[in-house]
C-alpha cells in the first residue's frame, strides 16, 4: 500500500492549512471588501441616475422644440399674411398679438401657461399641449422706412420661453422662441413692381393684394428669383397677360387655414398665362392645418381623424387612410367639375412611439381663367406630411377654365395628398396615415393639347390615401404628343384627336393601390398577413399565393365589383399583405386603363398594368395583383413586337421564407380588325417563395376577345 504522508512535518503542514482555510476572512480583509464593494454600489447608483436623468432631460427637450417648431410656424403664416397688426399698434413691445388676415381678427395670448390663438368669433385654441409651459411673450412692432417707395415695412419679433411642465429637477429643459416676421402686405402699397416700358411690369418679390391693379399692362414678367404672394380673393388682370419664368413664383394664399369656408385664389385675364418650364404657381400647404398635439381632428370638413398611435389623412377628392387606431377615414367633399375648396388637415397623435405629433396641412385653392394658358412648368396645390406620427394632409383643387389649354412633356398639374415617412421601428403603428388626394378640373371651350402630367395622388403611410379626382371637358380635342420622359394622369377621362406616346416616353397613371404593413392589403383582394413573417399575395383575376410560416395563409381572393369584369374591365388591382418583419411593406396594386379610339390603336411598345413587386432586400411580404386594360377599337387594332400586360407582382425569392407572388389582372379587347406580329398579351401571376410550389405563385388572370 502506497503512503499518503511520508514524514510527521508533512502532517503537521496539512492540519495547519486546514485550520486556516476554516478561520474566513480576517478583520483586516473585511473592511477591504467592504469598502470596495459599497464603491461599486454608489458607482453603479450614480450611473443609474444620471442615465434617468439623461432620458427625462433629453425626452423634455424633444416636446419643447417640437412645440416650438409648431408654433413658430403658425405665428408666421398669420404675420406674414396679415394686413394690419392692431396691437402693438406703435413701434414697442405688448404681451397680446392682435392682427387681421382675411378680414378674420386673429389674437395671440398666454394664459396659464397655455400660448392660445383666437380667430374671429371662434373660441381660443391651444397651440401648446398640457406638458409645455409657456412664460409671458413679448411681441415688438419693428417699422423700417422706404425712402424712395415712399413705403413702410412692418415686422413682428415674438418671443417668449417654453418650458416642459415636471416638479422633477431630472425632466427640466427650457428653450426660447424668437421668431421675426415682415408683414407682406401693410399700407396702401403693398406691392412693388419696376415698369419697364408703358406696357409692361416686370414684377418684384412682395404680395400682391387685391386692390393691386395690373390691368393697365400688356404684359406682367414674374422673372427668376421673384416670388409674388398673391392674397386670397380675386384677382382680375384686365387683358395682361401674365408671364412667370423659369425660377419665378406665384405663391397663392388662402384667407383661413381654420375657419369653415375659407377660399384661395382667383386669376383672371382676357389675355394670357404662361408658365415656363421652372416657374410655378404654388397653393402647396395652403389648405386647413393639421390637428396640434392633442386629441384633435385636422381643421377642414375632411380632417384626418386623432389616434393614440398613428394619425388619420386628410380627405377631400380621395380618402386619407384611416388612422392606426382603426379609426373611419374622414369624409369626401366638394365639386369635381368646379373645385374651389381646401385641402383638410391631417389628425395628430399622442405619440405612443415618440413625441405627440401634429397633422399636415392640406393643399390650397387655385382657379385660373384665361384665353390661352401654357403650362410648361409647375402649378400645384399639394399637401404637406404630418409631423412624426401625425396623419398627412390631403391636396386642394385646381380649377382652369381657359378657351385653349396647352403645355408640354416638362408641364405638372398637381394637388396630391401628403406622405408619411417617419418610422420608429417594425411596428405600421408607429406612422401617420397619408392625406387623400385634391381635385383638378381642366377645363377648355377652344382647343386641349396639353401634353404634361395631372396628378392627384394619394400619399404613402401606414395606410395609404386615396387618389382624388381630375376632370377634363375638351370642346374640340387636339393632337397630343408624349415625346420624350415621363408623364404622369393619375386618373380621369382624357380625349384626343390624335394621341402619340413616342419610343422611350412613358404615360403612366402612378401608384393605384396604397401600401401596407403588418395589415391585410387594400383593395378587395387585398393579400393576408402572419404579422411578422410570410405575407400572402393579392388576387384579381385570379386568387393570389399563399404563404406558410407557421401556418397556411391563404392568398386574396379573385374579385369582380360586378358582372361585366371580364369583358368590360375596369377594377383596380389590389395591395399585397404586409409584415412586420424588416418593416415589409405589400407590392402596389396595379391600376386601370381604356382606351377608346374610333380608328386604329398601334401598339409598338409597352402597355402595362402589372403588380408590384415585393424584390427588395429583406422584404417578407406579399406581391400586388395586376390591374385592367380594357380597348375598344373602331379600326385595327396592330401591334409589332409590342405587349399588352396586366400581371402579378413577384415575391422576393431570395429570403427562403414563405410568402404569395399577386394574381394576375383583366385584359379584354374588342376591334374591327387585327394585325400581329411578335406581340406579347400576359395576365400571368407573380411568382411566390417557393416558386416551386405552384400554391405560393399567383393565379393567372383573364384575356377576353382574342
Amino acid at each position: 500500500m502506497k503512503k499518503l504522508f511520508s514524514s510527521p512535518n508533512k502532517i503537521k503542514n496539512y492540519k495547519e492549512r486546514c485550520e486556516n482555510s476554516r478561520k474566513g476572512f480576517s478583520l483586516f480583509e473585511l473592511i477591504i471588501y467592504i469598502a470596495i464593494l459599497s464603491g461599486l454600489m454608489v458607482i453603479s447608483s450614480n450611473m443609474f441616475i444620471s442615465l434617468s436623468k439623461g432620458h427625462g432631460q433629453s425626452s423634455a427637450k424633444v416636446e419643447v422644440n417640437s412645440a416650438i417648431r409648431f408654433a413658430t410656424e403658425i405665428l408666421r403664416q398669420d404675420i406674414k399674411n396679415a394686413s394690419i397688426v392692431s396691437v402693438p399698434i406703435a413701434v414697442g413691445s405688448d404681451d397680446t398679438l392682435t392682427l387681421t388676415r382675411g378680414g378674420n381678427v386673429i389674437i395671440y395670448d398666454v394664459l396659464g401657461g397655455s400660448l392660445r390663438r383666437k380667430e374671429g368669433d371662434s373660441a381660443a385654441v391651444s397651440l401648446t399641449g398640457p406638458d409645455i409651459s409657456v412664460g409671458t411673450p413679448s411681441f415688438t412692432r419693428i417699422e423700417n422706412k422706404n425712402l424712395i417707395f415712399n413705403t413702410t415695412n412692418v415686422g413682428i419679433k415674438a418671443e417668449m420661453i417654453f418650458s416642459y411642465n415636471s416638479t422633477s429637477p431630472d425632466w427640466n429643459y427650457s428653450a426660447t422662441l424668437k421668431t421675426t416676421t415682415n408683414l407682406m402686405a401693410d399700407g396702401v402699397l403693398s406691392f412693388i413692381g419696376s415698369p419697364i416700358s408703358e406696357n409692361n411690369l416686370i414684377a418684384e418679390t412682395g404680395l400682391k393684394s387685391v386692390a393691386t391693379d395690373w390691368s393697365s399692362y400688356d404684359n406682367v414678367y414674374i422673372n427668376d428669383g421673384v416670388t409674388v404672394t398673391f392674397e386670397s380673393g380675386s384677382h382680375d388682370l384686365g387683358a395682361a397677360n401674365l408671364v412667370v419664368n423659369n425660377g419665378g413664383e406665384i405663391i397663392a394664399l388662402s384667407s383661413s387655414q381654420i375657419a369653415t369656408g375659407a377660399t384661395g385664389v382667383t386669376i383672371t385675364t382676357t389675355g394670357n398665362i404662361t408658365v415656363a418650364a421652372g416657374g410655378h404657381i404654388n397653393a402647396d400647404s395652403q389648405g386647413y392645418l393639421g390637428a396640434i398635439d392633442n386629441p384633435d381632428p385636422g381643421y377642414g370638413p375632411g380632417g384626418g381623424t386623432y389616434a393614440y398611435w398613428g394619425g388619420g389623412g386628410g380627405s377631400h377628392g380621395g380618402q386619407g387612410g384611416k388612422n392606426t387606431d382603426g379609426g373611419a377615414k374622414a369624409s369626401l367633399y366638394g365639386d369635381e367639375s368646379s373645385p374651389v375648396l381646401l385641402g383638410s388637415g391631417g389628425g395628430s397623435s399622442i405619440g405612443y412611439c415618440g413625441a405627440p405629433s401634429s397633422g399636415g396641412a392640406g393643399g390650397g385653392a387655385i382657379k385660373l381663367v384665361a384665353n390661352v394658358l401654357t403650362n410648361n412648368g409647375t402649378i400645384s396645390a399639394n399637401a404637406t406630411s404630418g409631423e412624426k406620427l401625425g396623419g398627412a394632409g390631403a391636396g386642394g383643387s385646381i380649377w382652369v377654365d381657359v378657351n385653349n389649354l396647352t403645355g408640354s412633356n416638362s408641364g405638372v398639374f398637381s394637388s396630391s395628398g401628403g406622405n408619411l415617412i417617419y418610422i420608429t421601428d417594425a411596428d405600421e403603428r408607429c406612422t401617420g396615415s397619408g392625406g387623400g388626394g385634391g381635385r383638378i378640373s381642366l377645363n377648355s371651350s377652344g382647343t386641349d393639347t396639353y401634353a404634361g402630367s395631372i396628378i392627384v395622388a394619394g400619399g404613402d403611410g401606414s395606410q395609404g390615401g386615396e387618389a382624388g379626382t381630375i376632370v377634363r371637358n375638351v370642346t374640340n380635342p387636339g393632337n397630343v404628343i408624349i415625346a420624350s420622359g415621363t408623364v404622369t394622369w393619375t386618373r380621369g377621362s382624357h380625349t384626343f384627336n390624335n394621341f402619340t406616346v413616342n419610343a422611350g416616353a412613358t404615360l403612366t397613371t402612378g401608384v393605384a393601390q396604397g401600401k401596407s404593413r403588418s395589415i391585410v392589403g387594400n383593395g378587395l383582394g387585398g393579400g393576408a398577413t402572419t404579422n411578422y413573417f410570410g405575407a400572402s399575395g393579392a388576387g384579381h383575376g385570379g386568387v393570389g399565393g399563399v404563404a406558410q410560416y407557421g401556418g397556411s395563409l391563404a392568398g386574396g381572393i379573385s374579385y369582380k365589383s360586378n358582372g361585366l369584369q371580364v369583358s368590360e374591365p375596369t377594377d383596380l388591382g389590389s395591395g399585397g399583405g404586409g409584415a412586420k418583419a424588416s418593416n415589409s411593406s405589400g407590392g402596389y396594386g396595379a391600376g386601370a386603363i381604356k382606351i377608346i379610339t374610333i380608328g386604329d390603336l398601334i401598339n409598338n411598345g409597352n402597355i402595362s398594368a402589372d403588380g408590384g413587386g415585393t424584390n427588395t432586400s429583406g422584404n417578407l411580404a406579399g406581391g400586388g395583383s395586376g390591374g385592367s386594360l380594357w380597348f375598344v377599337v373602331g379600326g385595327v387594332l396592330s401591334s409589332t413586337n409590342g405587349t399588352f400586360s396586366a400581371k402579378g407582382g413577384a415575391a422576393n425569392l431570395a429570403n427562403g421564407e414563405s410568402r404569395g407572388g399577386g394574381a394576375g389582372g383583366r385584359i379584354s379587347f374588342s376591334y374591327g380588325s387585327t394585325s400581329f406580329s411578335g406581340h406579347i398579351i400576359t395576365v400571368a401571376g407573380g411568382l411566390g417563395d417557393p416558386s416551386t410550389n405552384p400554391l405560393f405563385n399567383g393565379g393567372d388572370g383573364t384575356i377576353n376577345g382574342l
